[in-house]
């Protein structure tokens, strides 16, 4: 998704583009599919034109996102 986000948003297309997915898969009832689509269509009526990550409850700009694998979550390059 870091990858998707990254070759998108160096098109820098006039559109705000908001990928999403889930840690959990959405046939699991402890899914978090629903609350990340849910907030990411959410974020799209306030995002100006770029491409962003939303996962678990947070933004992340294209340019500032990493997929942290031994923590399986997104977190921001710079704090």
């Amino acid at each position: 998704m870091v990858e998707t986000a990254e070759h998108l948003g160096k098109l820098y297309l006039k559109k705000t583009i908001v990928l999403t997915g889930a840690f959990i898969p959405g046939t699991d009832k402890n899914t978090n599919a629903l609350l990340n689509l849910e907030y990411a269509m959410n974020a799209l009526e306030n995002l100006k034109n770029g491409v962003y990550i939303v996962m678990n409850g947070e933004i992340f700009n294209w340019n500032n996102v990493r997929k942290n694998l031994s923590e399986n979550r997104f977190e921001p390059l710079t704090h």
